[in-house]
């Protein structure tokens, strides 16, 4: 009984990880930059929105 118990915890955590494989994430960047429109060189933080809008918040506001 206790060799079968071992066995199985042993196929779970060898099965486990490969089940719970991490997402393809894939990240679209664009770097913009005060000749194109930003207020200040210093961006504290951006969002997009689900319609695509972007946001950013500046050092200068």
């Amino acid at each position: 009984m206790r060799c079968s118990r071992a066995i199985i915890v042993f196929i779970f955590y060898a099965v486990l990880p490969l089940l719970m494989q991490a997402q393809d994430l894939q990240y679209n960047h664009q770097f913009l930059s005060v000749e194109d429109g930003l207020a200040s060189r210093e961006v504290l933080c951006g969002l997009q929105d689900q319609r695509g809008f972007c946001g950013s918040g500046l050092a200068t506001g």
